[in-house]
């Protein structure tokens, strides 16, 4: 089983392959722009990742609403970007809320995201950026549920 795992931002987005449970590819996009021409490209990086890794399925991170509404607006139209691409393809995409991940990552809902970073680099070590070890932890958060 080969997962995606997207981490959507509208600056930098993460994403990570696990296969089984090994990582195979992981890195990170930085879009420029206006945040609508940010969301066009990072559509056509995630269409490009899935035509380059061959996904079996994606798993992605809901948006986390915060403090601001403008922003979390925004970063809900990059998830609709974002699964439309993945279903055009005709790959399943699932979603996990940052709460779930931490909690099948470090076995609490309220970890920080140092936590979530300091286990994913015990397990994968060539990992080392938030944006890229979230998706890893979102891919092996998927690895994890399907297990189940």
């Amino acid at each position: 089983m080969r997962i995606l795992g997207i981490d959507p931002g509208l600056v930098i987005m993460g994403y990570a392959l696990l296969e089984e449970d090994r990582l195979s590819a992981w890195g990170r996009f930085k879009g420029k722009g206006t945040w609508e021409e940010r969301l066009f490209q990072g559509a056509e990086f995630v269409e490009g990742k899935i035509d380059e890794l061959f996904p079996d399925e994606v798993a992605i991170e809901a948006p986390f609403t915060g403090a601001n509404p403008s922003s979390a607006i925004k970063l809900a139209h990059l998830k609709g970007a974002l699964m439309y691409v993945v279903w055009k393809k005709g790959i399943p995409v699932y979603e996990y809320s940052p709460r779930e991940i931490k909690k099948a990552i470090t076995g609490r809902g309220n970890a920080s995201k140092q936590e979530v970073r300091n286990f994913v680099g015990r397990i994968f070590r060539q990992v080392s950026g938030y944006d890229e070890a979230d998706a890893v932890a979102l891919a092996f958060t998927h690895y994890l549920m399907r297990g189940r």
